[in-house]
């Protein structure tokens, strides 16, 4: 019984570290960070994509898109998306 009410309560906490405000902004809003990295986007950002990541290029999904510089980080860097 202890241990089912501990498992409620570590994913009611868990949960509400995830949807509360785990945001974090630049002063310009070009730069997202979830929970410590779990989700993170910039934009402008034409920096080198680590080398231990995943990387996706959109000019590899379509063919016509255009550049802009954004690069989206899923799983603490694990994926990478990115356009440039």
């Amino acid at each position: 019984m202890i241990i089912k009410k501990f498992s409620v309560l570590l994913f009611s906490f868990l949960a509400l570290t995830f949807i509360t405000g785990c945001v974090a902004h630049r002063g310009d809003r070009s730069y997202t960070n979830v929970a410590g990295g779990l989700y993170e986007h910039q934009e402008n950002s034409y920096e080198r994509v680590p080398a231990a990541t995943i990387p996706l290029r959109k000019i590899d999904v379509d063919p016509a898109a255009e550049f802009s510089g954004n690069r989206t980080s899923i799983l603490w860097g694990l994926f990478t998306y990115y356009d440039y």
